[in-house]
């Protein structure tokens, strides 16, 4: 029973410090990259896309996260939301999706 609560307040801890950490704007670019990445790495790994940039878009509340591929075009990936930028909204290789 004490291994199963203990497990539970580290559970509950980390999620919390995960909460905190996502109120500082470093670490919510960081997560949106990481997510983009996560996506174009398993959906789209045979285009060769390379991450380019990132940027906060005020009128969608979201993240603009720009990959390039090896014809120099370029696709922007929007991940929401601002404060837990975990979901890709739009994505330009598949808009009907």
């Amino acid at each position: 029973m004490v291994k199963y609560r203990r497990t539970s307040i580290l559970l509950i801890a980390f999620i919390a410090l995960v909460l905190i950490a996502n109120q500082f704007t470093i670490v919510q670019q960081a997560t949106a990259r990481f997510t983009s990445f996560v996506y174009v790495t398993f959906k789209y790994n045979e285009k060769d896309l390379k991450y380019d940039q990132i940027e906060f878009s005020p009128q969608f509340g979201s993240y603009m996260v720009r990959y390039t591929d090896k014809d120099h075009q370029s696709y922007a990936f929007e991940v929401a939301s601002k404060s837990m930028p975990v979901i890709v909204v739009f994505d330009p290789l598949d808009p009907g999706a």
